[in-house]
């Protein structure tokens, strides 16, 4: 599972075992990760149907701006000199996720911090993306009074959307801090890989408290809005320009709530605050509009976990007694909220799912030991909250799933989910094709060797200008699925 990848390849086909892949599922299956566990991370994409193929690449060596929990080995003293002393530097770590920026197919890392790391269609590395900024705030733009430093893993747009949207913090003066929405249009003029994209900031809200803001790794996008849930999990501000590992300055203040601030996209405006019960979230299972209602079906975290999931020295060893509680009691929960209502208006959440829905149904991430069935893949309906469909094979563990509709498809579970495995007789991982219907599988084809598990990816379909298919984790409600 924690195995660094053997070596860089290009191109080697993947040994079809069984079965079959459509011959209509034409495209990319890129996941972004860990790949180099003695001193560096990695990407990797995964492969090409109906007949498959692996690419690999080290697409950057040690990232040199801050990460979350340091990297192995350590920053040298003068990388951290470095690092502290440019403290508002782009982010060069690419190892959280990765997406399409443009309608021409061009893909880029990201992690939670801002910056995008470009590579080549095989994987070379190319640098970060220049972006020609609009209408950007001009307090940002001093060198001192106003900095953006902290971003979303997963921006992403609608179906139908042609926009991708993020956000920056943007620190002011150390007095206030702003929320700021941008947004970029995949249809823009685009001179190809390495060329810079224009950046369009929207609107800003103001985050309460000089010293902390929320960390936050996702928001809710629908059709109409933007929802964003600053959770009692926050970066100490003061703390990430002391440190380069980020989880120094990351705290748990359980007694404050969560804010809710919601953007609406037909106006460019933040139109409402609200607040919530204090909880913490990686991913969202679901979003929908339920007329003037956003509905948020959340997979709640212990905050702790991020301390163990970024802790490369820990993964490959014997630390099961810091995995075993995390999450326990971590329900998936219905976050509703009414856009109409007024203003400063508190919403309790439902507890509609109880623990383990995130590790043992959708597969989050593979880290959880112990007592946590993570080698099970669980079709769940959200409307009748049952399980309708469940795979499990002894000794063979998912990574994440993506879901890519069929040609016609009329039902959000009429698609093929494509799901890397690590097959423990097979010695090795391979990619299976599952029927979304049933789970049942379609078709299987196996790398030479095992490979990391990564931590989020995309599908992107032999034609690239409809975007990315994200994970299934959360992102599905991106792509019409409500």
């Amino acid at each position: 599972m924690f195995e660094t990848v053997k070596e860089d390849v290009e191109g080697i086909e993947m040994q079809v075992t069984s079965g079959a892949f459509p011959t209509w599922l034409q495209g990319t299956k890129y996941n972004n990760g860990f790949g180099k566990f003695e001193n560096c991370s990695a990407d990797k994409v995964l492969a090409r149907c109906p007949e498959a193929y692996l690419s690999i690449r080290y697409t950057k060596a040690k990232p040199t701006y801050r990460t979350f929990n340091g990297t192995e080995p350590p920053f040298t003293k003068a990388e951290e000199i470095d690092t502290l002393t440019h403290p508002f530097k782009t982010n060069d770590n690419l190892n959280v996720a990765i997406l399409q920026l443009t309608t021409s197919g061009r893909m880029f890392g990201v992690s939670d911090m801002k910056g995008f790391n470009e590579a080549q269609d095989n994987l070379d590395y190319v640098g970060g993306l220049q972006l020609v900024e609009k209408n950007k705030p001009a307090i940002s733009q001093l060198p001192i009074l106003g900095i953006d430093v902290v971003t979303c893993a997963h921006v992403g747009n609608t179906l139908g959307d042609k926009y991708v949207y993020g956000y920056n913090y943007l620190l002011i003066d150390g007095f206030e801090n702003d929320l700021a929405v941008w947004r970029v249009d995949m249809t823009q003029p685009d001179k190809g890989v390495g060329s810079s994209l224009e950046r369009e900031w929207m609107a800003t809200v103001k985050v309460p408290g000089a010293t902390h803001v929320s960390y936050m790794h996702t928001f809710a996008n629908t059709k109409n809005y933007l929802v964003f849930v600053g959770t009692a999990f926050q970066y100490n501000i003061g703390g990430i320009l002391r440190y380069t590992n980020i989880l120094k300055a990351m705290e748990w203040h359980p007694e404050k709530n969560n804010m809710l601030w919601v953007y609406e996209k037909a106006s460019g405006n933040f139109i409402k605050t609200f607040t919530s019960d204090a909880f913490w979230f990686y991913h969202m299972v679901n979003c929908y509009e339920d007329g003037s209602k956003v509905v948020m079906d959340i997979n709640t975290v212990d905050y702790r976990h991020i301390e163990t999931a970024f802790a490369n020295e820990k993964l490959r060893y014997d630390y099961a007694w810091e995995f075993e509680e995390l999450g326990r009691e971590k329900p998936t929960i219905r976050l509703v909220v009414d856009t109409a209502a007024d203003d400063g208006t508190h919403f309790s959440p439902e507890v509609y799912v109880g623990s383990q829905l995130e590790w043992k149904a959708l597969v989050v991430t593979p880290l959880f030991l112990g007592e946590y069935r993570w080698d099970n893949i669980v079709k769940f309906d959200v409307k009748s909250k049952q399980i309708v469909a469940t795979w499990h094979m002894e000794d063979h563990y998912p990574g994440e799933l993506i879901a890519v509709p069929k040609p016609g498809a009329e039902y959000e579970d009429d698609v093929v989910i494509l799901v890397t495995m690590l097959g423990g007789d097979y010695g090795t991982s391979y990619l299976m094709a599952m029927d979304g219907r049933d789970l049942s599988p379609i078709a299987e084809a196996r790398a030479p060797f095992p490979l990391p598990f990564g931590s989020h990816g995309c599908w992107q379909g032999a034609d690239r200008s409809r975007g990315c298919f994200l994970d299934l984790r959360w992102e599905s409600f991106m792509w019409g699925f409500p």
